[in-house]
């Protein structure tokens, strides 16, 4: 069961932040991680686990019931939400992102999504930063109030989008 939660933080995934998604204390997560650990399904690296190959994660996570894949991936972006210490720095508001994504929630994905991209920018993550301002403008017509959840108007997150593509180096695609 911990591992289909696991599979939902992505490629990694912290012990602090498997606990609070687990609701498991940090003893009781790893008193129940060390038979993944031993088997070689999980690896440790510093303080967070990753599974030992991509597509062992993929498969576990593909396994998740659509219900219950939307609910680990909100409780995901309501812990990281909670305490974005649990991520590393300048990571939350673009996990949060992806979680809420990932969660089929449109009207925290589309906010967050606008809120990563700013973070990008000013990490200078072009690539990203334009993937997020796509995801954006993915969303907008399924939020009925998008603007005034994101502050900005929908010709302002075009403007956003072609000034990251010209920083990402896709001049194409943002013509």
């Amino acid at each position: 069961e911990l591992l289909r939660v696991a599979s939902a933080g992505g490629e990694r995934v912290g012990h602090a932040l498997l606990a609070a998604v687990s609701g498991l204390s940090p003893d009781e997560l790893t008193r129940v991680l060390r038979p993944a650990v031993t088997a070689n399904t999980l690896l440790t690296e510093a303080d967070d686990y990753v599974f030992r190959h991509a597509l062992i994660r993929e498969a576990v996570h593909e396994d998740l019931l659509p219900g219950e894949h939307g609910r680990l991936h909100a409780r995901f972006a309501r812990a990281i939400d909670a305490d974005r210490s649990l991520v590393p720095p300048d990571r939350a508001q673009i996990e949060m992102a992806h979680h809420w994504y990932a969660a089929h929630d449109v009207t925290w994905a589309l906010a967050s999504a606008w809120q990563a991209a700013a973070d990008a920018g000013q990490a200078l993550a072009h690539a990203e930063r334009l993937a997020l301002v796509e995801r954006v403008l993915e969303l907008w017509d399924q939020v009925p109030d998008a603007a005034e959840r994101i502050g900005a108007s929908h010709s302002e997150v075009l403007e956003e989008a072609v000034e990251a593509a010209y920083d990402a180096g896709e001049v194409e695609r943002g013509t």
